[in-house]
């Protein structure tokens, strides 16, 4: 597969992966009840509206590159990692969802960094970013978890 194609594919998931993971920061802010799940969706809101962010900067990219921006219709909230928050789920089970989620946004971005840095330094510019936000958001989860 020539890189253009890889790439695009590459911003695809990454794409969706950003919208799984801010829909799922909107499930826990607003159905999460409980002292320690309350905690936790004052910090997933924000969280929601950053990952939509990163998002919309894929997006944009995408365009810039010519690449279609995939709508609706080709997204699969089975196979993008969206978690249908259960009120018997534990505090700490959410958490491992998103931590698994995290992981996988951060395999995306260092294999857009590793297929672009010697020929799209704006590509890899903009997945060295966002790896460094994902970063910080798995971080802050395995954080959480341990406590």
């Amino acid at each position: 597969m020539d890189e253009s194609k890889t790439l695009n594919q590459y911003l695809c998931q990454a794409y969706f992966s950003e919208i799984s993971a801010a829909i799922n920061y909107l499930s826990i802010f607003n159905n999460c009840s409980g002292l320690k799940r309350e905690y936790l969706a004052s910090i997933f809101k924000d969280e929601a509206a950053e990952e939509f962010g990163h998002a919309a900067k894929i997006a944009d990219r995408m365009k810039i590159k010519g690449f279609t921006v995939p709508g609706l219709s080709e997204f699969n909230l089975a196979t993008q990692g969206a978690i249908q928050i259960e009120s018997m789920m534990t505090t700490n089970a959410i958490l491992s969802y998103l931590i698994v989620d995290e992981i996988e946004v951060i395999k995306i971005y260092k294999s857009i960094i590793d297929l672009t840095k010697d020929t799209d330094p704006g590509t890899a510019d903009l997945a060295t970013q966002l790896l460094i936000d994902e970063e910080e958001h798995l971080s802050k989860l395995q954080h959480l978890i341990g406590d």
